[in-house]
C-alpha cells in the first residue's frame, strides 16, 4: 500500500486503515506521511502486521525512538 505524500491522513485515519489491513499488510510505504506516522501509529503497526516485509517511514518527524522499539 502505498499512501506517500499523503498530507491529509491523520492519527485516525491511520489507525482505522492498520485495524481493517494491517494483519494482512506486506509493504506499506508512507514517506511524508506528517500527520499519520508517529509512535502511536507505529506501535499499533507493529502489534498486528506480522506478514510486513516492506516498510517506509520516511521524513516522520513525529516518530520516535520508543515507536520504533516496538517492533
Amino acid at each position: 500500500m502505498d499512501i506517500s505524500e499523503c498530507a491529509f491522513i491523520e492519527t485516525s485515519g491511520m489507525l482505522a486503515m492498520i485495524e481493517a489491513c494491517g494483519e494482512t499488510l506486506k509493504e506499506l510505504q508512507a514517506s511524508n506521511c506528517q500527520g499519520a506516522v508517529n509512535s502511536e501509529t507505529v506501535t499499533a503497526l507493529a502489534k498486528v502486521a506480522h506478514s510486513l516485509e516492506f516498510l517506509d517511514l520516511s521524513y516522520a518527524k513525529l516518530l520516535t525512538d520508543d515507536g520504533l522499539a516496538a517492533f
